[in-house]
């Protein structure tokens, strides 16, 4: 500890993980509060997608404004079954996963000699693709945004209820940092 304050003196140690720890798991504030968030219904889903983890952090996801660029919001196991789903030549399935958003306004080749105006992503399966992909999405990031929400209302004290607190509180003469 020494080394560490001699050689590193705007080091704050903290003893963060014992307290999520405490309070994360079955029954537990944080886990329940985490648990609540994911829970909550999802409005507009196709649209200005609206929950509360996703409000509290400052975060906004628009179908409409992000469907067409899956660059911004697909993983690549996304855009992968996005790819195989609509039954992608290989060749096509490289361009689609190394510029999806380009390649989604390109025509489908839909045989040798037939071609068609419609870009891939009026193509109903890749829709139908592109939405499986955006719930995935708008799941994982709920989810995240959720986390989030709930350490910061637990810690912040708002959420947590007297007798969840930690052990430390209640032994005479240790303060809990």
């Amino acid at each position: 500890m020494k080394f560490l304050t001699l050689h590193f003196p705007d080091l704050c140690i903290s003893m963060d993980s014992n307290r999520l720890r405490a309070v994360t798991g079955k029954k537990r504030a944080l886990t329940r509060r985490e648990v609540q968030l994911r829970e909550q219904d999802v409005k507009d889903l196709y649209g200005a997608v609206d929950t509360e983890a996703l409000s509290r952090n400052g975060r906004t996801l628009d179908y409409t404004d992000l469907v067409s660029s899956p660059s911004l919001w697909a993983d690549r196991r996304d855009l992968l079954d996005i790819a195989e789903s609509a039954g992608m030549k290989a060749d096509e399935i490289e361009q689609f996963m190394q510029e999806p958003d380009s390649f989604l306004q390109q025509p489908v080749s839909l045989s040798v000699d037939e071609l068609t105006n419609a870009a891939w992503i009026e193509h109903p399966i890749v829709s139908f693709a592109l939405d499986r992909a955006w719930e995935r999405f708008v799941e994982r990031s709920i989810r995240s945004c959720g986390r989030t929400v709930a350490i910061v209302e637990i810690f912040d004290g708002s959420r947590i209820a007297h007798q969840e607190r930690t052990s430390v509180e209640a032994l005479p003469g240790l303060k809990q940092i």
